[in-house]
């Protein structure tokens, strides 16, 4: 499969900063949610300087939204056919499991250390916060795959289940 990189690197940082954008507001309205740029950006920024978390969070947070978009881009775009904003939103139902069922409960679990607080956690889907946990990572992935599907469209070639008509076998 032929993929555009230049799209695919686009949407997940856009991806990225959209959730972003959606966290940091929810948070400045008084929501508890799970804030992986806040996690993440502590876990590297502690033992430096504390005001580094939110470049470094967004560091990561961006690095891992290209990861996707680029997964999105080579096994999913187009094995649908439904409008490409919809195959976005389905697609984020992945990263979303895998966020919620492993990736919170291990993350917050290697961040209770450099916090020093052992019995810290926050469970599958950060159910622990309250309904702000689950819903913000569902939420922000949803987010996200909605901004992969509106900027990674039409980007090489053509659809996998497409025959070129007039082509011969050679």
């Amino acid at each position: 499969r032929i993929i555009s990189l230049r799209k695919a690197l686009l949407a997940g940082i856009v991806g990225a900063f959209a959730w972003e954008l959606a966290a940091r507001l929810l948070v400045l309205a008084g929501v508890h949610v799970f804030d992986v740029v806040w996690v993440t950006g502590h876990m590297i920024a502690q033992p430096l300087r504390a005001y580094l978390w939110w470049p470094m969070g967004m560091v990561m947070h961006t690095t891992i939204g290209i990861i996707w978009a680029i997964f999105y881009a080579y096994f999913f775009w187009s094995t649908l056919r439904l409008p490409d904003w919809k195959q976005g939103l389905i697609f984020a139902i992945i990263p979303a499991l895998v966020a919620g069922l492993i990736m919170v409960p291990h993350l917050v679990s290697i961040h209770q250390y450099l916090i020093h607080q052992p019995d810290y956690s926050l469970g599958v889907f950060a159910y622990r916060l309250g309904w702000g946990g689950p819903v913000s990572i569902v939420l922000g992935h949803e987010i996200y795959g909605l901004m992969l599907g509106l900027l990674y469209n039409h980007p090489v070639g053509h659809r996998i289940d497409l025959k070129l008509s007039g082509a011969s076998a050679t």
